[in-house]
């Protein structure tokens, strides 16, 4: 997972999952999910398929599908590239299995 392309609220999410706190800056944060991430910090409650997760999923997908559309150089496509990745990450916490996307479709494909 590449933190540094995640947001405040993400990292947050991140760490509350991890049962980590989640006070401090987004670099503070950042620096503890990474700390977490490279010791193998397992998830701690591996968050339901709940509705209000999906809607959350889904407001990422749709930020996503506004900056896809106006994506005016290589730096952005690979920005939304790697949060896309982190999407994914997200999904197949819920299928167990490997997801991915077909850019030019957005859909998502379970394998």
């Amino acid at each position: 997972m590449d933190t540094a392309v995640l947001l405040e609220n993400e990292l947050v999410y991140e760490l509350d999952i991890r049962g980590l706190s989640s006070d401090g800056s987004a670099a503070s944060l950042r620096k503890r999910l990474n700390k977490a991430i490279k010791e193998n910090q397992p998830l701690n409650c591996l968050p339901e398929c709940s509705e209000a997760e999906l809607d959350r999923i889904d407001e990422i997908l749709s930020s996503l599908e506004v900056a896809f559309a106006s994506v005016k150089s290589k730096q952005a496509l690979v920005k939304i590239t790697q949060r896309l990745s982190y999407v994914q990450e997200c999904l197949a916490r819920f299928v167990g299995s490997q997801v991915t996307f077909n850019l030019k479709k957005g859909t998502p494909n379970s394998t």
